[in-house]
């Protein structure tokens, strides 16, 4: 009978017949036993639960789901139970979905529902660990617990309940930071579960966390950041706004306009919103307010800029092409339509705790209006984008002008010789005489407050905005087409958006006609990109030999480095070009140049598995025992990324096989751990020691069962590792694969 009642009713045994007490029950089990319950009215599952937890609450009808959080509250006031977290555990075969958006699931359980598969989840013993004391307070749940992180970056948080079979496991719940950087907020986010982790992860040491109580809805809108947009006219300026008319599309409010961003992000992101307003005399010109946001992580800032355009102008047209218009046509706070003339401004004010940026429209203070006329403006980008396709067509062009030159010249029929490149440079010089394309009219390092704020060039097309005709003719290599620029006045010092000069495209590309005609006209040889790199770490980076000896000739700094403190010489090591390598070497490059991270030229050649640039450098004297900050020697970098060739080299040559790192490890675990089966069976040919163990004491052969790597473990078997050794924390290899559930593992370790 009673095990009938136990099917039914999932109440262990031992609490059916009193041989335990049911406070003896996690707050967990005691919740699953509910999971399955039905009542007629909502509140009744919560209020026929009080007599199981002990707990005395109103009872009030008509409050819905809010109930079981109040009860929830009340049992956390009674006990230091944290299993009342242990919400959400989902059967070992089902798969949670995933989502884009990181949305707060809340903290606490919607339903004895979210229960329904702890029926054996039970507290753990706490020895000598801090009492845990949960509370909320101000919309967070405050908890002192252990947090472990996996190597992808999830983040759990470590209850004191596990699985009653398994005793080497506890609960971990999945968190998020609420915001980004350095805080104890976080949200329980929504399409992960509880994750079942090694007993051991609990050593770590406690801290207070707050846990946002609130759970936010799936919808798009509910994402981390949102922030209001309201137009404010003033009375004296009647102009219309169509809430339709709104690009990108939002959606309105109560007289607002709600925009959604995803979860804070350490890059810069810049979004542009279009409003059209209009005046009631349909003969009169649109007004187009731009407004931008750029974000970075959780701040935002605001500005705007007007513009005038004609009724039949789409603001979608506008936005794909703003980054294409020239430079002064962006930033003007005023504008004119002929009858009216309008001032926008905008600032940010709050309003319950969320953001609203407020775009002011009034009459301008002065009649001396610079307007920019957007129509006007989107014609010019036409032209421009039609001397792109023209440039494009030339290689096409180019070649059917030379047939046509050799036919002329075997048949001897027309008086006229073509030479190559004339058509192009007509068409250019015709656009250029005409005014039709730009020749680049900012100076390097020149301010320009009215230039606009681009985030990113388009990912295809041709930029014109962020790429001056100069800059395309210096990548492509057209010596003829960059003479006749220059020549016309195009600026020789123009950068995209990347900050490339020509003379760094020119170098990139290797284009060395081109670089030496720019140096010869004043291009600055030791300029650099927004990322510190100079044309001499371009030509390296790229293995352009002769660019590369054209500006050493030219006297650049052989030693400039990048913002990430790498040499040339480490460029041109790390890319595996020998050629350049030499040069930079003959030439005086420091062999022995360190990057920020450490790195030699022999390291990143070691890592990358260029042998031939590896041997040079030894020939030339590089130390085989250098060390990066984490103390790697080449020989660990070559063992890391599984490089036989090269980790065979550094052996010949006298490289320390048992050298070892920060971690203590040799370059023999570190073939294992990832699972270079051909670099281990090197490594142990050449002597390196089988049980050789890192801080944590794990030998070569645990670190194999605990990545899984099956063909390097049989290999160390094979070579007599013990397969009985134990870590600082007693574990066997064989415990490590049984963690990871690996059979095949298992199987090889117990033969």
């Amino acid at each position: 009978m009673w095990s009938n009642i136990e099917t039914i009713t999932g109440i262990p045994r031992e609490f059916l017949i009193g041989w335990a007490e049911l406070n003896e029950a996690s707050v967990a089990q005691r919740m699953s036993w509910a999971a399955k319950r039905e009542t007629t009215r909502e509140e009744d599952i919560v209020y026929c639960l009080l007599g199981i937890f002990d707990v005395a609450m109103p009872m009030i009808y008509g409050e819905g789901d809010k109930a079981f959080g109040r009860l929830q509250e009340e049992i956390m006031k009674k006990t230091r139970d944290d299993s009342i977290l242990a919400w959400g555990l989902r059967p070992a075969e089902s798969t949670p979905s995933k989502s884009t958006d990181v949305l707060s699931g809340g903290a606490l359980a919607t339903a004895p529902l979210d229960f329904a598969n702890c029926g054996r989840i039970v507290l753990r013993k706490r020895d000598a660990t801090p009492v845990n004391i949960i509370d909320i307070s101000g919309g967070r749940l405050r908890m002192h617990t252990s947090l472990h992180t996996t190597s992808a970056g999830e983040i759990y948080g470590l209850l004191n309940c596990g699985p009653e079979h398994n005793k080497e496991v506890i609960v971990g719940i999945p968190l998020d930071k609420a915001i980004s950087g350095v805080s104890d907020e976080y949200i329980r986010p929504q399409g992960r579960s509880l994750a079942l982790l090694p007993k051991a992860a609990s050593s770590v040491l406690t801290k207070a966390i707050h846990i946002r109580i609130e759970r936010q809805s799936g919808t798009h809108e509910a994402m981390n950041r949102r922030y209001w947009l309201y137009v404010d006219r003033h009375e004296n300026i009647n102009l219309e706004l169509n809430e339709n008319d709104v690009h990108p599309p939002v959606r309105w409010e109560n007289g607002r306009a709600m925009i959604v961003e995803a979860k804070d992000s350490d890059e810069t992101i810049i979004r542009r919103y279009f409003v059209r307003f209009r005046t009631p005399d349909k003969g009169s010109r649109d007004f187009v307010i731009v407004l931008e946001f750029e974000i970075q992580g959780s701040q935002t800032q605001a500005s705007c800029h007007v513009m005038t355009a004609s009724r039949d102008t789409a603001l979608q047209d506008l936005s794909q092409k703003l980054i294409y218009m020239r430079p002064e046509a962006f930033w003007k706070q005023s504008a004119r339509n002929g009858t009216l003339n309008v001032e926008v401004t905008v600032k940010e004010e709050y309003v319950a705790q969320e953001p609203m940026f407020v775009v002011t429209l009034a009459r301008a203070s002065s009649s001396l209006v610079a307007t920019v006329d957007a129509t006007w403006e989107l014609q010019v980008v036409g032209l421009m984008l039609e001397c792109v396709r023209i440039l494009q067509e030339e290689d096409d062009i180019h070649l059917e002008m030379e047939r046509l030159d050799r036919q002329v010249e075997e048949k001897d029929k027309l008086d006229m010789k073509w030479g190559p490149g004339n058509w192009l440079e007509t068409v250019i010089r015709t656009l250029l005489d005409t005014g039709r394309i730009d020749r680049g009219s900012k100076h390097v390092g020149e301010s320009d407050s009215d230039s606009p704020r681009l985030s990113s060039a388009p990912e295809s097309g041709y930029n014109i905005g962020g790429q001056t005709p100069l800059l395309w003719a210096a990548a492509n290599g057209r010596l003829a087409v960059v003479r006749l620029l220059v020549e016309k006045g195009a600026q020789i010092e123009a950068r995209n958006e990347k900050s490339y000069t020509p003379l760094i495209v020119a170098a990139e590309k290797g284009h060395e006609a081109v670089a030496r005609l720019l140096i010869e006209k004043g291009a600055q040889v030791e300029t650099k990109d927004k990322n510190g790199n100079t044309p001499l770490i371009f030509a390296a980076w790229n293995g352009c030999e002769a660019v590369a000896r054209l500006l050493i000739e030219k006297g650049v700094q052989i030693e400039a480095k990048s913002d990430g403190g790498s040499s040339p010489l480490i460029f041109a090591a790390q890319a595996g070009y020998e050629d350049v390598t030499r040069l930079l070497i003959e030439k005086g490059a420091q062999i022995e140049a360190k990057s920020k991270s450490g790195y030699t030229p022999l390291m990143v050649a070691a890592k990358k598995g260029h042998e031939a640039v590896a041997k040079l450098l030894i020939e030339k004297g590089a130390q085989i025992e250098a060390r990066d900050k984490y103390n790697s020697t080449p020989l660990t970098q070559a063992a890391w990324q599984g490089h036989e060739a090269v980790a065979r080299l550094l052996i010949e040559k006298g490289a320390q096989i048992e050298a070892r790192d920060k971690a203590d490890y040799t370059p023999l675990s570190q073939a294992v751990y990832y699972g270079h089966e051909a670099v281990a069976r090197l490594l142990i040919e050449k002597g390196a020691q089988i049980e050789a163990k890192g801080k944590s004491g794990k030998t070569p052969l645990m670190l194999a069962a605990e990545q899984g790597h099956e063909a390097v473990a049989r290999l160390l078997i094979e070579k007599g590792a013990q397969l009985e050794a134990e870590d600082n924390d007693g574990r066997t290899p064989l415990l490590f694969a049984t963690w990871n559930n690996d059979e095949a593992m298992a199987r090889l370790l117990l033969r």
